[in-house]
């Protein structure tokens, strides 16, 4: 709850807090911020504010305590037509349509130094790391291409690759990146288009290796015969 100070007047031009939209947005931050799906997964409980405080110089200062809940987070990448795209959109927080209308990732590894989880190419994946990054369930639908993802499904998950870090760490005695974002939760992935068998077995133990790297506890692949079960497999 906020504080029924009556001073809290004098700081509204200063400070917009938002609890609809679960996010606290400062002077500095960017306009767009309270749909932003960094904020989203994180449930505000409680907000706390102290306008009292001074400095060595007598100068007020504000004091901000937000108590936040973590919450679940749903991400689907597809490489689908956009007669799929809306029915997936329901179906999720955010959706990554792999459309092609990218670059290919530069191998700049930019979003693991300079700019972390961010690309420095402004297109419709400038922030793909962020948004896979912050997903606890992440979905991919994909055509099959002699077991495995679709290229311009490849071309999302390359420029994602700033959910790890350039650090390394043991997981299950293996060595992999450190995580960004923390672990997550479910890495499914669900297939379409001609495949045999021994694509199906290539596609399952990469899936699993994907989802070991990335920090998810668990993976899953479903082969389509067609598209009639779509919305309920995802």
């Amino acid at each position: 709850m906020l504080s029924p100070n009556p001073e809290l007047k004098e700081v509204q031009n200063e400070m917009t807090v938002s609890l609809n939209s679960q996010a606290v947005v400062f002077p500095d931050h960017r306009s767009e911020c309270n749909a932003c799906v960094f904020h989203r997964r994180f449930e505000i409980v409680e907000i706390q504010i102290d306008i009292s405080s001074k400095c060595i110089y007598n100068h007020r200062y504000i004091t901000l305590v937000i108590k936040r809940r973590k919450t679940s987070m749903k991400v689907i990448l597809h490489d689908l037509d956009m007669q799929y795209h809306e029915m997936l959109s329901r179906k999720c927080d955010e959706v990554i349509h792999a459309n092609g209308k990218y670059a290919p990732c530069q191998g700049c590894f930019g979003c693991w130094t300079k700019h972390p989880a961010e690309c420095f190419m402004k297109d419709s994946l400038k922030q793909s790391a962020r948004v896979v990054g912050q997903a606890d369930e992440f979905v991919i639908i994909t055509e099959n291409l002699y077991g495995t993802y679709s290229p311009v499904v490849k071309n999302v998950l390359d420029r994602s690759i700033g959910i790890s870090t350039p650090l390394s760490t043991y997981r299950g005695k293996q060595m992999h990146h450190t995580l960004r974002y923390g672990k997550h939760n479910l890495f499914k992935v669900i297939v379409y288009g001609d495949i045999t068998e021994q694509e199906k077995e290539t596609f399952t133990y990469m899936a699993k290796r994907n989802a070991i790297n990335n920090g998810f506890e668990k993976s899953e692949v479903i082969f389509l015969n067609d598209f009639s079960g779509l919305e309920d497999f995802v």
